[in-house]
């Protein structure tokens, strides 16, 4: 997917508004993928978020409903998955 280079999908973003996270501190690890998922939902800009947050290599973050876990200082490969079907759906 060729996106535009600009950020200026992230003013339409649904967590634009909001930008907490996605899961309390009270909340186990356990959880935080489901968190993510229901953070993300119906988002307008999953796509645009997907494909930044894989050329970033952002890692410690919800991005486009995927929790992006670390491995060492990484993303976790099932997460760069994630994100990459998200990102050419």
């Amino acid at each position: 997917m060729m996106l535009n280079r600009s950020n200026e999908w992230i003013d339409r973003a649904a967590c634009a508004k909001h930008r907490a996270d996605p899961c309390p501190p009270s909340c186990h690890h356990s959880k935080v993928a489901a968190y993510a998922a229901e953070y993300c939902r119906g988002c307008p800009v999953v796509r645009e978020c997907a494909a930044d947050a894989l050329e970033r290599g952002d890692i410690s973050v919800v991005r486009a409903g995927v929790y992006l876990g670390t491995r060492g200082r990484r993303q976790a490969p099932g997460a760069r998955r994630a994100l990459a079907s998200i990102a050419n759906s």
